[in-house]
């Protein structure tokens, strides 16, 4: 995604992971994904709203693709990893803002985003 270039940007050079965070939730926000959006498919979902962190791994995200990494995450329980992205989270793992950042998006279509980027890391 075009607009997200320049946060990935800032990342890069050090900016701290909850402000690089915050920075991703602003940008997707202005960038689309509104309700008209929310209605979409996972993988279009996951390519306009989850990609800037799990595809780089920003702020300890479990990168699409690292099945080591989901493993670890579904050992806690399928719940709880869905749990995680609905009501968010921080710990010693990283950080997840509530409802991936996007408020617009049912606790169902949260949970079934994680399912597809689970069975596509698989």
């Amino acid at each position: 995604m075009n607009c997200m270039m320049s946060v990935r940007g800032r990342v890069r050079r050090g900016i701290p992971a909850r402000m690089a965070l915050s920075l991703v939730v602003l940008s997707v926000s202005a960038c689309g994904g509104g309700p008209a959006e929310s209605a979409g498919p996972a993988p279009a979902v996951y390519t306009s709203s989850c990609s800037p962190c799990h595809d780089d791994g920003l702020g300890g995200a479990p990168m699409l693709g690292d099945q080591a990494e989901w493993e670890r995450r579904i050992a806690k329980g399928i719940n709880t990893v869905r749990r995680n992205a609905i009501d968010g989270f921080e710990g010693g793992t990283g950080i997840m803002p509530r409802m991936g950042g996007r408020p617009d998006l049912s606790a169902d279509e949260i949970s079934s985003i994680v399912d597809w980027m689970i069975a596509a890391s698989q």
